[in-house]
C-alpha cells in the first residue's frame, strides 16, 4: 500500500476516533481538525519518524471492511490456497492481480475485475463490478441518465474453506456462484452458515456478550402487523425490560438490532453494533468495524452453529 493508497483508506474506511487513538498510542502528533488535516499531519508524522508501517497495519484492518453487510458459505472439503490462486491465474492472467489492468464490458451481473492473494495470512480478496440501475441526475443543471457501477468484495478464507460475501442479500447469491465458477468448484458444496430463529439469536446474543438495542416483532393482537421497539436510553438494553419481555418478546421477530464491547489487538475498544435478520440469518454491521470484529462474530456464529447442531443449510 503506496503513500497515496493509504491516505485513501485512512481517510474514506477508518473511523476518526480509531485514527486519533493510534496517535496518541504511539507518538504521532497532528494539528488539523477535520480528518482530512488528521490524516495529512498524522502521514507526514509518521514518515518522519519511520512509523508508516503501523498506518499500514491499521488501514489494513478497515480496507475491506466497515459498515458491511455478510453473508457465510464454507465447505468441509480441503481446499488449498494455492490451488485457488492457480486457478485464478489460469483464467484470468497474473494481469487480474494488478488493479485496474483487467476491465471488463460491465452488465448487471458482477464481473470480476481485480484480486488480492495473501499466502501469509491465507485469505484471497475478489473484486466485483456490476451496473446498477440507471437514474436521472443534475450535472451543472443539465438533465442527465446514468447508469452508475458498484462494486463488492468476496473474501475467500482457508482452514476451514469459507466464502465471505460482502454485499447485499440478492448480490450475494450472485457473488457465490460467480466464486464457484471462477474457482471452478463446480462439485464442492457449499453451505451457509446461518443462525434463524429467536432462540439460536439469543444464544449468539449471550456469546456475543451484548446487549439487545433494537427489536422488531410481529404483533399478536391489534391492528398492527409488525411493531418496533427501541430500547431505553438509561438501560440500553430491550432485554433488561419488563415490558418488552412480557409484551413482545414471546412474538416471532423479523430483525434485532445487538450492540456489544469490542478490543482489538492494537489496543482499541469499541462498541459494535450488529443487525440480525431473524427471518433468513442475514448479518449487517451497522457500525464501521475492523477485519478482527468480523473474524470474532464469525467465531461466535461458528459455535452457536456447533452447538444447535445442524444450522448449516
Amino acid at each position: 500500500m503506496n503513500i497515496s493508497e493509504l491516505k485513501e483508506v485512512l481517510l474514506n474506511n477508518v473511523p476518526v476516533d480509531v485514527i486519533k487513538f493510534i496517535a496518541r498510542e504511539h507518538q504521532l502528533t497532528y494539528s488539523g481538525s477535520n480528518k482530512g488535516e488528521v490524516v495529512e499531519d498524522l502521514i507526514r508524522d509518521a514518515q518522519t519518524n519511520d512509523k508508516v508501517e503501523i498506518l499500514r497495519s491499521i488501514a489494513s484492518q478497515y480496507q475491506f471492511a466497515g459498515r458491511t453487510s455478510i453473508d457465510w458459505y464454507e465447505s468441509d472439503e480441503d481446499i488449498e490456497f494455492r490451488r485457488c490462486e492457480e486457478t485464478i491465474i489460469e483464467k484470468y492472467s497474473t494481469d487480474i492481480f494488478v488493479f485496474g489492468r483487467v476491465r471488463p464490458e460491465l452488465d448487471k451481473d458482477p464481473k470480476l475485475i481485480y484480486v488480492n492473494a495473501d499466502e501469509e495470512e491465507q485469505q484471497i480478496l475478489l473484486m466485483f463490478a456490476y451496473n446498477g440501475p440507471i437514474r436521472r441526475i443534475l450535472v451543472d443543471y443539465e438533465p442527465r441518465v446514468d447508469n452508475p457501477t458498484y462494486f463488492d468484495y468476496v473474501i475467500i478464507k482457508f482452514n476451514p474453506f469459507t466464502v465471505e460475501s460482502r454485499a447485499s442479500f440478492n448480490m450475494s447469491k450472485k457473488l457465490i456462484n460467480s466464486c464457484k465458477d471462477i474457482l471452478s468448484l463446480d462439485e464442492v458444496q457449499l453451505s451457509r452458515v446461518e443462525i434463524i430463529g429467536d432462540d439460536q439469536i439469543s444464544i449468539l446474543k449471550t456469546k456475543l456478550g451484548a446487549e439487545l438495542q433494537l427489536a422488531r416483532h410481529q404483533s399478536l393482537v391489534g391492528d398492527y402487523d409488525w411493531i418496533e421497539v427501541l430500547a431505553d436510553p438509561e438501560t440500553g438494553d430491550l432485554s433488561q425490560s419488563e415490558h418488552y419481555l412480557q409484551e413482545l418478546a414471546t412474538s416471532p421477530s423479523k430483525r434485532k438490532i445487538f450492540v456489544f464491547e469490542f478490543n482489538y489487538s492494537f489496543g482499541y475498544s469499541e462498541k459494535v453494533t450488529l443487525e440480525v435478520n431473524t427471518e433468513n440469518g442475514r448479518f449487517w454491521f451497522r457500525s464501521a468495524v475492523g477485519e478482527e470484529a468480523i473474524r470474532y462474530v464469525l467465531q461466535k456464529v461458528r459455535e452457536t452453529v456447533n452447538s444447535e447442531g445442524s444450522l448449516i443449510t
